[in-house]
């Protein structure tokens, strides 16, 4: 029997590189507001459940890190993939003009440094990027055999144009934009709890996601988990504690497709939520606005 996801919003994206795999997917709990205020069109509770299963342990055994996303955060990461796609469209036009078209400035480097090129990696690091290069192509230059020699090639004369340039003070540097937050990663924990060792541990998340433009895959979405206590403050402030226990995290590498797509979705269901309870919500308001006013 076909097993049936009920609260998932679309398919799964998959992610392998070699024996390792990452598999993403998003789930939905839209929920109305049980309380005296139903304007407010959503459930505090109500939230998008990121469920991110990966083998990337040194064992290979499969770990499934969850996280929420809150409604109140949705509209800030919407806005903010945005402008980074909009950079990131940019940045691919600018890489394809004439006056940057030479291999220093196009061809991309593999391995650590994959989806930079030279002169990227030297506006960034100046000195410490030569060495750093230089590394590069010593490594390049034992692996000219095989399937990747001509692509090795390249990397090795695109390195030594922009090293040349570098030296001769003649290199326009690259304005690439740094890494940055798509959202805000703030450790929270669910109700979920644990007894450990004869102490109850709250299940704590914790959601990041990153935009790194030169990449390949530019959007990042890692996630973590652990058990921690939940102490409370003097003015009722929750704070979690430092043990950390059973921690797993995994991470997610997707295109700017993928990730606006996860984005975009999120975005459309509170929209489309709202604007179909919006009316009868708005009823109940009035029938409790005039039921309080009977009351007086």
């Amino acid at each position: 029997m076909k097993k049936i996801y009920t609260n998932q919003i679309c398919p799964a994206e998959v992610r392998r590189v070699g024996d390792k795999i990452s598999v993403m997917s998003i789930d939905q709990f839209l929920c109305l507001p049980e309380d005296e205020m139903p304007m407010k069109l959503t459930a505090d509770y109500s939230r998008f459940v990121v469920v991110l299963m990966n083998n990337q342990t040194e064992a290979g055994k499969m770990q499934n890190p969850t996280a929420n996303i809150k409604l109140n955060e949705i509209p800030g990461i919407y806005h903010k993939t945005k402008w980074c796609n909009e950079k990131f469209w940019e940045y691919e036009l600018k890489n394809i003009s004439q006056e940057e078209n030479s291999p220093a400035y196009s061809v991309k480097l593999t391995g650590k440094m994959a989806g930079k090129t030279p002169v990227q990696i030297l506006s960034e690091r100046g000195e410490l990027g030569v060495q750093t290069l230089l590394a590069q192509k010593k490594w390049l230059e034992s692996n000219l055999n095989g399937k990747f020699a001509e692509s090795n090639k390249q990397q090795i004369g695109a390195i030594d144009e922009a090293i040349g340039l570098f030296k001769a003070g003649n290199m326009k540097k690259d304005s690439c934009i740094p890494q940055i937050m798509v959202n805000e990663p703030v450790r929270k924990f669910f109700r979920e709890k644990k007894s450990i060792g004869g102490k109850e541990y709250n299940k704590v998340y914790e959601i990041r996601v990153t935009f790194d433009i030169a990449r390949k895959y530019p959007y990042t979405v890692s996630v973590k988990n652990s058990y921690n206590s939940i102490e409370t403050a003097e003015d009722g402030t929750k704070r979690i504690g430092n043990e950390n226990l059973e921690a797993m995290s995994g991470e997610i590498k997707l295109t700017v497709g993928q990730w606006t797509n996860y984005v975009d979705i999120m975005y459309r269901r509170l929209m489309e939520h709202e604007v179909v309870h919006y009316g009868y919500q708005e009823k109940k308001a009035n029938m409790m606005k005039n039921n309080s006013k009977q009351v007086v």
